[in-house]
């Protein structure tokens, strides 16, 4: 029987630096975003008084009690917070955890789901798009969709007559986040949509999936249509899967895969790109699968109960990888502009006066998140208290943050992160 893939989920996340708060000019409609205490305080103010609010924190508080996993761990905290968060400093501000805002702009979509964010910073927005589908696909099928989701004229905004691309539906996005921050008053050059997201896709759920016990999961050829499928997935131009004859291989396990702590088992793939990520975890989403005992050396069928609960993983996994995705490029950007503009005497004399103290936070939570510990605390809780994903560590190497990063930290005095 064909693969059927019957829950799929792509979010593409686009981010700007502003120039402006750079050079000490605060955003014009929200100048506590460049205010250290007016910034953690509007932070607890939301987290005391949760509601479906236009500006919000960049978790759902809606959730209760549900642990955000992320962010509990990026804030080194528990989210939601224990106790009364103004005894100390919440930390919001110096790790720079962006606002999360209401897009008003209603588009609609024949057939998948969408769902669009803004997020702030005091220095950045970010427009995230999250498209998802249900019903019972092939692998061509699943394909055409996304590849028409990326690039066809298909979305369309109430009351307007027209349909847009995806590019485009986000630059009108872009601009309503522009608005509601800058007003009307205050400009910032260049277009108002970055060119370059980054994407991650997740298959949540699927049927009639042999998981393939060998080194490359996906290395038999049935299997061709989806490894190429699964790797267009994560990328916002090129396009291999239909033109496979043109591309006989894709880079191999140790240029494409990240072998993370979720890898537990073969047959999982965590693919990357420069800028995607593609999860694909057959045990997670599939209800019967080859079980291979290594012990006995026996094959098995395992069927595994509780699908929900671990099609919900995935769906959990996805949104990590997305929040640390959409967080290293924040951080990146601003590490790779302010690394330019110190070595530009011109440039580094625009820049706002207490830029050294910004730039030292985000060489170090950056580090943390590259490293996957904090280097301020030795032993095991080093680790146990910042979240961890070799993605982290081949983002900033793909995206030619690294350089930057240890050039500032050698300004400051750190070692070079290998």
């Amino acid at each position: 029987m064909d693969i059927s893939i019957q829950k799929f989920r792509l979010s593409v996340a686009w981010t700007r630096l502003l120039k402006g708060p750079l050079n000490g000019i605060p955003f014009g409609k929200l100048p506590f975003l460049a205010d250290k205490q007016q910034y953690n305080r509007k932070f607890l103010e939301l987290i005391n008084t949760p509601g479906d609010w236009e500006l919000n924190t960049p978790w759902d508080q809606r959730k209760g009690n549900s642990k955000h996993h992320f962010w509990s761990y990026y804030l080194e905290t528990t989210v939601p917070f224990p106790g009364n968060l103004a005894d100390g400093d919440p930390g919001f501000w110096d790790r720079f955890v962006p606002f999360r805002k209401r897009i008003n702009l209603k588009p609609t979509v024949e057939g998948p789901r969408l769902n669009l964010a803004g997020y702030f910073t005091a220095f950045s927005i970010s427009l995230v798009v999250i498209i998802e589908w249900e019903g019972s696909y092939s692998v061509p099928e699943l394909w055409k969709q996304v590849a028409n989701a990326k690039r066809g004229r298909i979305y369309r905004i109430e009351e307007e007559d027209g349909a847009l691309t995806l590019s485009q539906l986000a630059e009108r996005g872009f601009q309503e986040l522009l608005q509601y921050a800058l007003g009307a008053d205050q400009h910032e050059s260049g277009p108002a949509l970055p060119k370059d997201p980054v994407l991650v896709a997740s298959v949540i759920k699927g049927s009639n999936i042999a998981r393939v016990l060998t080194k490359d999961p996906l290395e038999k050829p049935e299997f061709n249509d989806l490894k190429y499928a699964l790797y267009d997935f994560a990328c916002w131009n090129e396009e291999l899967f239909p033109h496979r004859a043109n591309h006989p291989s894709i880079p191999n396990d140790d240029q494409a895969l990240i072998k993370n702590k979720f890898q537990f088992d073969l047959g999982d793939i965590f693919y990357r790109q420069k800028r995607g990520r593609v999860i694909w975890l057959p045990r997670y989403f599939e209800n019967t699968l080859e079980k291979w005992d290594k012990k006995m050396g026996i094959d098995e069928r395992e069927t595994f109960g509780d699908q929900k609960r671990k099609q919900k993983k995935i769906a959990c996994f996805h949104n990590n990888t997305l929040l640390l995705t959409l967080q290293l490029e924040v951080l990146g950007q601003f590490i790779k502009e302010l690394d330019l503009a110190f070595q530009d005497p011109k440039s580094r004399s625009a820049l706002r006066p207490d830029i050294d103290e910004w730039a030292r936070r985000a060489v170090k939570y950056t580090s943390n998140l590259y490293l996957g510990k904090d280097e301020a605390i030795t032993g095991d809780i080093a680790s146990a208290k910042v979240y961890r994903s070799l993605s982290a560590q081949y983002f900033l190497k793909d995206n030619k943050v690294l350089d930057s990063l240890n050039s500032l930290r050698n300004r400051y005095g750190w070692q070079s992160l290998p």
